[in-house]
């Protein structure tokens, strides 16, 4: 996630690595270094210009897995959260907002359904905040200006990640949260 999220081709290389090298040391791996394998080559395929087939892949991943593998009696529900918000982010860029918007939806229910159970509480509150996020960004698109200024007042709610990294998310919510006429003080 950190290697796709930073977009380094080296660093997703060498998370490609790592993921093969642990799988073939150990069998209960399998499974879920298959899963996180496909992930990074659809991080890789965005990071080459093809948003399109990185988005498919990981909305086909998903589809083929309604639930992460398990490794060692442990859920992986963040990579699953990941691949749907990565996958409907992608697709959304390209131009098709609808399924960009379904895939989030899918991934909502999920949430408060299977997938909380593979996640835990705190981290199941960020995967929440971040589809808000998505959903915000999908209404702004589609010219939905009230009801992307609702999502971006849920993302700011729910959001509780404040590392350095993630600044650039808030900073854009609350800049389009004011710009669609909300108050972005109420969240300092």
């Amino acid at each position: 996630m950190i290697a796709s999220g930073r977009r380094d081709p080296d660093l997703l290389r060498n998370a490609r690595g790592r993921v093969e090298s642990a799988a073939a040391t150990d069998a209960r791996l399998g499974q879920i270094a298959s899963y996180v394998e496909r992930s990074l080559r659809a991080a890789e395929l965005e990071l080459a210009g093809d948003r399109i087939g990185a988005g498919d892949s990981l909305h086909i991943l998903v589809l083929e897995r309604p639930h992460p593998p398990p490794a060692f009696g442990g859920g992986y529900g963040h990579v699953h959260a990941f691949n749907r918000l990565s996958g409907a982010r992608w697709i959304g860029a390209e131009g098709d907002p609808t399924r960009a918007r379904s895939i989030v939806l899918e991934l909502q229910l999920l949430t408060r359904g299977t997938l909380e159970h593979a996640l835990d509480p705190h981290f199941a509150s960020v995967v929440t905040g971040l589809a808000y996020l998505e959903l915000a960004r999908i209404g702004e698109a589609r010219g939905q200006g009230v009801l992307a200024r609702d999502y971006y007042e849920q993302f700011l709610r729910r959001y509780d990640m404040p590392t350095e990294a993630h600044r650039p998310m808030v900073e854009e919510a609350r800049a389009a949260y004011e710009r669609l006429g909300g108050d972005a003080r109420r969240f300092d």
